[in-house]
């Protein structure tokens, strides 16, 4: 049900982009023509964009034919609804015994207008979401059961490189796993 409600939620918003996204579609743009990462087809390459990740997986898909705008919506649609399970599988995972409320979570997501509009938005709210999520999420799994692939690595670096301020998120997280390893190792 949750991703119904957000599927109807973010239709609201199918026909509404902040402005800022125009940046990063322009990048995103020339980098596919082969232009390389510029402002504008001859310009000089300037760093004029904060979302690695984001940019370059638009200009990805305006390589295959895809507009920014329409990969955007698809990327922010994709990724909110991926968004939703990791709130239950969180929630479920931070409890001592289980509760009915688990799946209130991605109910919760589904119909807050800060969550749906920013990841319609076309900018890379949607990808921090979902990163900082999936990598909070893989790091409790590990916490765990250490045997497991720490893949929370890998997202932890993907959310770096996704917003400036994501490299503290996941230094934080870095942190919180290796605080964790020197516990269960007794080192001190």
């Amino acid at each position: 049900w949750a991703s119904v409600l957000y599927l109807v939620h973010f239709d609201l918003y199918a026909l509404w982009y902040i402005e800022d996204a125009a940046i990063s579609f322009a990048f995103a743009r020339n980098a596919a023509l082969g232009e390389g990462l510029v402002a504008f087809p001859g310009g000089e390459p300037v760093e004029g964009f904060s979302n690695p990740s984001w940019t370059l997986s638009l200009a990805l898909f305006q390589f295959f034919g895809l507009t920014p705008f329409a990969s955007a919506k698809l990327l922010g649609g994709v990724c909110g609804i991926l968004t939703l399970p990791i709130a239950t599988l969180w929630t479920r995972a931070l409890q001592e015994r289980p509760s009915p409320f688990a799946g209130l979570a991605p109910i919760l997501l589904a119909v807050s207008p800060q969550f749906v509009a920013w990841n319609a938005s076309g900018l890379e709210n949607c990808y921090f979401s979902l990163f900082l999520g999936a990598g909070a999420l893989c790091l409790i799994y590990q916490i765990g059961r250490p045997e497991r692939f720490p893949v929370s690595g890998l997202l932890w670096a993907l959310l770096a490189i996704t917003r400036p301020e994501g490299l503290a998120y996941a230094l934080i997280g870095l942190g919180v796993g290796g605080s964790w390893l020197i516990h269960k190792n007794g080192i001190a």
